[in-house]
């Protein structure tokens, strides 16, 4: 249903209406857009399910129900409150016209979210939380003048690069209305739709709350149009990164190892609800957490949720990242509700035929229970350390972009085509044990050919405004060697320092501001051979 709608603009809520106590649908939903103009163009276009039309009417609010009838003979006895005066303040902007502004880059400042924004509306207010001791949150609120202009500035930055880091935007919420349904959740029932389409979760209820939970949310839309000039209060959220560990033992050991975060003002994922919080010691204990290697580097959490869920209710299921690229490391946790479902998911697991156990885009997943921290210290231990690579491969990933993935739309079939033939052959190239991924050198393709070797040192350091500028140790436009010495249409750059070159490559590959949507910059770390290295020091020296 979220699919459905969601093409028509922003959803604030989404849920489909099922027999009490069953999954069952009745035939019938209802959504709610953050926009009217959104609300009238699904009422206006066509929308099919299946085969057949959909019916879409505007809800209509709960009927309000009469006093209560006194019980037994008791009297009823009538009183008339007068209200105390009430002092009009003034109207300000409306908190809905308010985003919250994710996984922002530490070198982001104020005026700088206010020059991005501030092409889609008035921008009134930048907030950049900070930490006690000054450090920046990683997170930002934007209030813009009116809600069509936030809307705006939610389609036009949502996943785009600020600072060479791509954000997510999103609808502050209240306070009051977050604490709602965290006590809720707190409590074990069942979460709010509202909680549920922050969450991404869009499971039907199962108790008997739900239908006047599901018509006090009608109600309450209309009770916020009527309130806009009262005051809310934004919950701040605190990400923050886990250490990278070394081998698939130490990903277990993240579970004790990450840092506790703040309230979380909202969650956001896609099917099934990732943990606030890593679970304690306690909960592995229990024997309902499993790790699940194997993974493919693209599965989403909701693939991985809607597999598992056959064995029974799960609290969480959380695919790990790399604090750095913040790409998947090809494993996760899963979080069951009950031991016997973990049990299941085991045993369905080890199967040894063939076709058997657990498959997932046609990979076969390992699972196993996750352990404590300090059993994992001694499985690292009693296993015999491999020596660390020195080819660099891990960032061979780096500058990726799969055909499907949301980082692959607006590229065109052109540019598609181009990184499927580079990575080929660099596969092709990295079989041979001679040659390794540079740390510090680049590979950037797909330049205009009017781009020479100035005017792309000038672009590289414009990249790093507002922080400490590159030391660039070398950039070279390749040009033919006959006739006019035209660009080859690819450049190498080398920097001193890893994490710069890092910073670069990921502020500039695939980045349509630089030379159009139509002809993106292709950037990888470059591929180097021992052999002609060795070639070249040994000529520096006999030319010493």
């Amino acid at each position: 249903l979220e699919d459905l709608f969601g093409r028509f603009g922003p959803l604030r809520r989404c849920f489909v209406v099922t027999e009490k106590g069953t999954k069952t649908c009745r035939g019938f939903g209802y959504v709610t857009f953050s926009l009217a103009e959104d609300t009238q163009r699904a009422l206006k276009e066509a929308t099919t399910f299946g085969g057949h039309r959909l019916g879409v009417t505007l809800a209509r609010q709960r009927p309000q129900k009469g006093p209560k009838k006194p019980l037994g003979g008791a009297k009823e006895e009538k009183a008339t409150t007068v209200p105390p005066p009430r002092s009009k303040k003034p109207k300000g902007p409306p908190k809905k016209a308010r985003l919250i502004i994710r996984n922002l880059s530490f070198k982001c400042s104020e005026e700088d979210l206010k020059k991005v924004f501030s092409p889609f509306g008035t921008v009134l207010e930048v907030n950049i939380p900070k930490k006690a001791d000054g450090k920046l949150k990683g997170f930002a609120f934007v209030q813009l003048r009116t809600i069509l202009e936030a809307a705006k500035a939610l389609r036009g930055v949502n996943m785009k690069e600020v600072k060479g880091r791509p954000v997510a935007v999103d609808w502050a919420v209240a306070k009051d209305k977050y604490r709602a349904t965290q006590g809720n959740q707190h409590k074990g029932e069942a979460p709010s739709s509202l909680s549920q389409y922050k969450l991404g979760v869009l499971k039907e209820e199962e108790n008997e709350e739900k239908e006047e939970e599901k018509e006090a949310l009608l109600e309450e839309e209309q009770e916020e149009e009527e309130e806009e000039d009262d005051e809310e209060e934004e919950m701040e959220v605190e990400e923050e990164g886990s250490s990278e560990e070394e081998d698939e033992e130490d990903d277990e050991e993240e579970e004790d190892d990450e840092d506790e975060e703040d309230e979380e003002e909202e969650e956001e994922g896609k099917g099934f609800p990732t943990p606030k919080r890593p679970p304690s010691a306690s909960d592995v204990t229990e024997g309902r957490t499993v790790f699940i290697r194997n993974l493919s580097f693209d599965t989403e959490e909701e693939a991985l949720g809607e597999l598992l869920e056959q064995f029974g209710e799960l609290q969480y299921v959380r695919v790990v990242l790399h604090p750095d690229t913040e790409q998947s490391k090809g494993c996760a946790f899963a979080q069951f509700k009950t031991q016997e479902a973990a049990q299941k998911c085991l045993q369905a697991a080890e199967e040894e035929s063939e076709l058997g156990g657990l498959r997932l885009e046609g990979r076969q997943l390992r699972i196993d229970l996750a352990v404590s921290r300090d059993q994992a210290q001694k499985l690292r231990g009693s296993k015999p350390r491999k020596p660390p690579g020195t080819r660099n491969l891990y960032l061979a990933r780096e500058g990726l972009i799969r055909a499907g993935t949301k980082a692959a739309e607006g590229v065109s079939e052109a540019d598609m085509a181009k990184r499927a033939r580079f990575e080929e052959l660099k596969h092709q190239k990295l079989k041979d044990q001679n040659i390794f991924v540079s740390r510090t050198r680049l590979c950037v393709h797909n330049l205009p050919k009017a781009v020479d070797s100035s005017k792309l040192r000038r672009l590289l350091l414009r990249l790093f405004q507002g922080g400490p500028a590159p030391w660039i140790k070398e950039c070279r436009v390749m040009r033919e060697e006959r006739g006019r010495g035209q660009s080859l249409g690819y450049a190498f750059v080398e920097f001193e320092d890893h994490q710069q070159a890092l910073a670069a490559l990921r502020s500039l590959n695939n980045n349509p501001q630089i030379f159009g949507a139509q002809k993106r910059p292709i950037v990888e770390f470059s591929l180097e051979d021992r052999r002609k290295l060795k070639l070249k020091e040994q000529r520096t020296q006999r030319s010493l």
